[in-house]
């Protein structure tokens, strides 16, 4: 499939997603004590140390990769709902992140929810409908 043959939609969300995951993960590699107190707060039957926090931290990551890479790639319907799915759990931690003015988390929420936006847009839904034929579930 040609580079061009994805619409701008389509780009802007990889480039979009792909911002949100590497701020999260900026953030957290920036601040190792800050995100292990919070884990150790809110999930204390695990034993949180640093190496643990590097650990969530990069498989959060390769887990936003996932439909990243299955949406731009494939076309997979799918991972359109799955990266969507991503963006709206996000949105679960709103409240908390605006009491404490968590920046990094809420640049990364704008950028993965408009991320997501840029799956429904005319031309992406055009996109999937023509490319996704057997990709997507």
């Amino acid at each position: 499939m040609a580079l061009r043959a994805r619409p701008l939609a389509i780009h802007l969300f990889a480039a979009l997603f792909a911002a949100s995951a590497l701020v999260a993960f900026g953030d957290a590699m920036a601040d190792l004590d800050g995100h292990l107190a919070w884990y150790a707060a809110r999930f204390p039957a695990i034993a949180w140390n640093r190496d643990a926090v590097i650990v969530f931290a990069s498989a959060r990551l390769t887990i936003a990769a996932i439909p990243l890479v299955l949406v731009w790639a494939r076309a997979s319907r799918f991972a359109r709902w799955m990266a969507t799915a991503f963006a709206l759990l996000k949105l679960l931690g709103l409240p908390e992140a605006l009491g404490s003015a968590d920046g990094p988390w809420l640049a990364s929420l704008a950028l993965g929810v408009i991320g997501a936006a840029m799956l429904f847009t005319p031309a992406s839904a055009r996109w999937f409908a023509r490319r996704g034929k057997g990709h997507g579930a």
